[in-house]
Order: structure tokens, then sequence, then C-alpha cells
């Protein structure tokens, strides 16, 4: 970290570093990503599971020390970081528009007539035009 001084998180305890710009931030924290990212990639097993049990430990420990105020910030925390990845997951996986599915229907029924191996039972299902028999 630089000499910039810290903020700490009172609930947390996370750090924060007060005088930076955001770019100074993603630098700092793209550093600190690939650290850990090279880091992670030279480690063997045996090394790998000694750190994930010492993650898991401290977490646990985090966990069952916490009080109502840091559990509340906490949860809060979880929440954020699920609707971040949720948000995410929606922009990857382009989420079909009405146009998107409808030209997909159009698509699909122009293949026709065709036989479908059933995921459920095994069995070869003949696909007309308008349903699945």
């Amino acid at each position: 970290m630089t000499n910039n001084e810290s903020v700490v998180c009172e609930i947390c305890g996370s750090v924060r570093v007060a005088s930076e710009n955001d770019e100074q931030r993603e630098r700092r924290l793209r550093y600190l990503r690939q650290r850990a990212a090279h880091r992670v990639a030279t480690e063997n097993d045996e090394q790998r599971d000694q750190r994930l049990q010492d993650l898991r430990q401290r977490a646990a420990h985090r966990v069952a020390t916490e009080n109502e105020e840091q559990r509340k910030h906490r949860l809060e925390e979880q929440r954020r970081r699920d609707g971040r990845r949720r948000r995410a997951l929606e922009l990857n996986n382009c989420l079909p528009t009405y146009k998107c599915a409808v030209t997909a229907a159009v698509q699909y029924d122009a293949l026709g007539p065709f036989e479908i191996l059933c995921i459920h039972c095994g069995a070869l299902h003949w696909r007309n035009a308008f349903l699945i028999v």
C-alpha cells in the first residue's frame, strides 16, 4: 500500500485509502489482484489446501465473534455483491429480448420436422412443425 492515509471501516474493518482517486485505486486493486493470481497459480496442492482451510477458519471465527451490527453490515455487503454478480451475469448472458425470442422461434420452426433425443427418457421423439410428440 502507498503512504496515503488509510480509512478503516468501523464495522467490517476493511481498509480504504482516503487520498487516492479512482484511477489510483483501480491501479492498486489491479496490482493486488495480479499478486494474488500469481500466488495462487504457483502454489501446490498442499499450499492450496492450507490456504483454503485458513480462509474457512478465519471466516468461521469472524462470523462467530461478530456482533449484531457487524452481522447486519456483512449481510448487506453480501447482498450488494450478489446483486453485482447477478447484473454481471445478466449482461454476459445477453438475456433474449422479445425480438430475439421471436426470431429464434421462427428459425426453429423453419427447420421443419426432426427427431429429438429426450433428456428425460432417452427416447427419440418426433418434432413436427407445431408440437413435440
